[in-house]
């Protein structure tokens, strides 16, 4: 297997911490405006079905900042409903290193993630290893179709805006 291809002077820290900074400034401020489309009117472009929005709190809403709509690949069947699971687990973790064991997933769904990740085969990986047999990966994100140049792939500002 061929090594993984990676940025080679790219600081992923300071990467991390840029993204984080501005999905905060999308989180807490989203009328503030950005070089990318969010909220509702996003949405809606993206083809969600008002239902599938309409019933989020407003503010979870104003912030949205997806890349597409992995849910146009279909529903996910209302597993937590079934299971009479009343919460969420939250886990803190990165998409190259997923906080998750092995074969537990029956579903892995991305909105605009693996673009900001530098290292793309890490993440396929792990979605692989977290996948349970016959699980469903429903992923929506920015797509190039020319080779990256190096010194695009080690400008943070291009990864963060």
């Amino acid at each position: 297997m061929a090594a993984p291809v990676r940025p080679a002077g790219l600081d992923r820290a300071l990467l991390r911490e840029q993204i984080q900074d501005k999905y905060q400034d999308v989180a807490v401020a989203p009328e503030t405006g950005f070089h990318f489309h969010t909220g509702r009117p996003l949405a809606a472009m993206l083809a969600y079905a008002p239902a599938d929005v309409d019933w989020l709190p407003p503010s979870t809403v104003e912030s949205f900042a997806g890349t597409g709509n992995p849910l146009a690949l279909g529903p996910l069947p209302p597993r937590a409903a079934a299971l009479g699971l009343r919460n969420v687990d939250v886990r803190h973790g990165f998409a190259e290193a997923l906080p998750v064991p092995d074969a537990a997933a029956d579903a892995v769904i991305s909105n605009g993630v693996i673009n900001l990740c530098p290292d793309k085969e890490a993440v396929l990986r792990e979605i692989a290893r977290v996948l349970k047999p016959g699980g469903r990966v429903q992923i929506a994100d920015i797509v190039v179709h020319r080779e990256v140049p190096q010194e695009a792939k080690d400008d943070i500002a291009l990864w963060s805006g």
